[in-house]
């Protein structure tokens, strides 16, 4: 294995690029990983077994980075990480030392911390700084298995890294791989055994590790609620579309009853991250209408399902709004596929999303505005639908529960670490852009639900299901992630984690059957 000091040296430099997701500072990790493997003996004799990949339509023109270590056979392993990083912001007058982990550390000391961390601090067992957990310590330790794999003069199989950008945004990075895949797959000969991601993991129990079988699915839904707008002195004759707004976040928001469970697992209840009224400035009249958008994570893809749910929410919160008024009005309530959406418009709010001035969300909002300042139906109405990124649930507990029983017996055996093996990662990741478990139903209520789908954003349900790799996510102990106080263990940076990787690669190429037929 890799020395421990050349290790850490390497994740410090790694952490040294501020790689902030969606900007062009991600551009230059690429380069900095190209340099650092071409000086490698191996990829020195096989220059041609390393390369980037432009996504495709990106305004930033990102790259994924990729190197494989070739040996003998089709049996392939992937090491997947992603580079970027989120923002320093949250450091306040410590920024400019969030790259730097010992002066970062020595700084921390004077600080006002909870007990937990300062003894984590002191203890000198953790790496503090970002991006040291999420996730460059886990794209290190796939660095340094690959290193170990190509110093190997004869071995079965091949070893795959991949590094992408923008996990922390709209996954763009994942989102392109399976073309970029498909193509290796065809040119090299290769037959994807496993996809590991090495995430960082948390504890509940300091003495327990975790490694995940799959990881949840995220579906952002807004909700456009618009007013019968009137003078506030005369509200009864108008419909407040903030009171309509209120009502559905109140019956939605943390609401355990709108859950699921697969295989023993809850999901967390859905939070509502974005909200909003359409007044560019006060006065005495009711505003025009409220914005919502609301993060729910799933198990089961079962889109159609949670599209029937929400209408059901949004007509009793309608139904409530007016039983509390004591005139008549006619309401409509419709998703987004049932507006006639012109390309001009979505071609317009689409480029300024392009052109950063808007993300995704705030374009949404847009384009529903202008809709309904169009429409000539004066009751009050709520149009609702899916923003992007759309993240689909997977899990591949049954391809890899034999795999993963020989690790969790290793890792007691060789380390005394006790591990569990865990259905589903809920902090939402690229893991979900390895194999398609969606039903074809479900994957064309996403298409037509959500504004923007394929211009350009769009999910490769096609090329997913093209791969259909199993992939599972085993990565280092870490804690507070894009937090000031976000950290690594690391004893798991330097040796147990690397270990675990390499030895399960090691089983999975040696294996003469093949589970992923």
């Amino acid at each position: 294995m890799v020395e421990s000091p050349k290790l850490l040296s390497f994740l410090k430099d790694y952490m040294s690029i501020y790689s902030l997701s969606e900007t062009p500072a991600e551009k230059e990790v690429p380069p900095f990983l190209s340099a650092r493997l071409r000086s490698w003996p191996y990829f020195q004799a096989h220059p041609e077994h390393l390369g980037t990949y432009e996504i495709p339509k990106d305004p930033l023109k990102r790259e994924i980075f990729w190197a494989l270590v070739k040996g003998k056979g089709e049996r392939t392993v992937i090491l997947l990480h992603h580079y970027d990083v989120v923002s320093i912001d949250n450091f306040g007058a410590l920024q400019d030392l969030a790259f730097c982990p010992e002066d970062l550390a020595r700084a921390m000391r004077r600080e006002d911390l909870t007990q937990e961390v300062r003894e984590d601090l002191e203890s000198g067992d953790y790496l503090f700084g970002r991006g040291g957990c999420d996730m460059k310590a886990g794209g290190t330790i796939q660095l340094a298995c690959l290193e170990e794999f190509s110093k190997m003069e004869d071995f079965t199989g091949n070893v795959l890294l991949l590094a992408v950008p923008d996990e922390e945004n709209l996954s763009a990075g994942m989102r392109s791989t399976p073309d970029l895949l498909l193509n290796l797959k065809k040119q090299f000969g290769l037959d994807y055994e496993l996809l590991v991601n090495s995430e960082p993991h948390g504890r509940k129990d300091p003495k327990r590790a975790t490694l995940y079988l799959g990881s949840c699915g995220k579906l952002l839904f807004f909700v456009y609620a618009k007013s019968v707008v009137v003078h506030m002195g005369e509200n009864q004759k108008g419909v407040s579309g903030l009171g309509i707004m209120s009502r559905i976040v109140a019956k939605t928001d943390q609401n355990r009853a709108m859950t699921e469970e697969d295989r023993g697992e809850v999901t967390p209840p859905p939070v509502w991250v974005y909200l909003r009224d359409t007044k560019d400035r006060y006065d005495v009249s009711m505003p025009p209408g409220a914005f919502a958008a609301m993060n729910l994570i799933t198990f089961k893809n079962d889109i159609q399902s949670w599209k029937d749910r929400m209408e059901g929410v949004i007509r009793e919160a309608m139904e409530e709004q007016l039983g509390d008024n004591p005139n008549h009005f006619d309401y409509r309530i419709r998703s987004l596929e049932e507006l006639s959406v012109g390309r001009d418009l979505q071609e317009k709010w689409g480029k300024e999303v392009e052109a950063g001035r808007v993300n995704y969300l705030e374009a949404t909002y847009h384009l529903v505005k202008d809709l309904l300042e169009e429409d000539d139906f004066h009751g009050p109405q709520v149009v609702y639908g899916l923003v992007p990124p759309m993240y689909p649930s997977v899990i591949s507990d049954e391809e890899t529960k034999e795999w993963v029983e020989d690790l969790l017996r290793y890792a007691k055996e060789k380390w005394g670490l006790d591990m569990d093996s865990q259905p589903y990662f809920t902090g939402i990741s690229d893991l979900s852009y390895t194999r398609s478990q969606i039903s074809p139903e479900d994957r064309e209520a996403v298409k037509k639900m959500m504004a923007f789908y394929g211009a350009p954003y769009e999910v490769p349900f096609e090329g997913m299901e093209a791969l259909g790799i199993p992939a599972i996510m085993l990565g280092p102990w870490g804690k507070d992630l894009h937090l000031k106080t976000e950290r690594v263990y690391i004893k798991d940076l330097l040796e147990v984690t690397p270990d675990l990787v390499c030895q399960l690669i090691s089983w999975i190429l040696k294996e003469k059957g093949h589970r992923n037929s």
